[in-house]
């Protein structure tokens, strides 16, 4: 029995020696891991009831390691245009004439989601929303997602 213990004791020895000759060999012989890619925190900040939101106005190059894109977000954050403004208050009581002149609003969609709305990995114009407002002749997508947002997240996205 005490032959057993010492020749266990051995091979477990054995073992734990050449895992860390390993590892020592791995780290000087091998290159260093790649840096992490480029952080989303440059275009999101921090928001008490989401956690994060996009960065109103945030712009620059996204880098990771398998693309690269330009990012561009409007004043609310969002990597999209500007949304269209309302019509003014008591806009409906206009004069026909003045109304007819006028250019007709288009019909607006809301895109909320996660990473795959907000074109993670693709310039705009091969965005999601892009591509949807393409196909919908005088349909205006409004893009409202984010990076890593869940249902719940995108159910409270004001």
């Amino acid at each position: 029995m005490r032959a057993l213990a010492g020749r266990s004791a051995l091979v477990l020895f054995s073992t734990l020696l050449v895992l860390v000759c390993l590892e020592i060999a791995l780290r000087f012989l091998t290159p260093p891991p790649p840096p992490p890619d480029d952080s989303l925190r440059t275009y999101t900040e921090y928001d008490a009831e989401l956690g994060w939101r996009g960065r109103p106005d945030a712009r620059g190059t996204y880098r990771a390691h398998d693309f690269l894109i330009d990012v561009a977000l409007n004043h609310g954050g969002w990597r999209d245009d500007e949304p269209a403004a309302p019509p003014p208050r008591g806009a409906a009581s206009a004069s026909p004439s003045a109304t007819a002149a006028a250019a007709p609003t288009p019909k607006t969609v809301a895109l909320i989601g996660d990473s795959f709305a907000w074109g993670f990995g693709v310039q705009r114009g091969d965005m999601f929303a892009d591509r949807v407002e393409a196909l919908l002749p005088g349909v205006r997508v409004q893009n409202y997602g984010v990076c890593g947002y869940g249902t719940d997240q995108e159910l409270q996205t004001p």
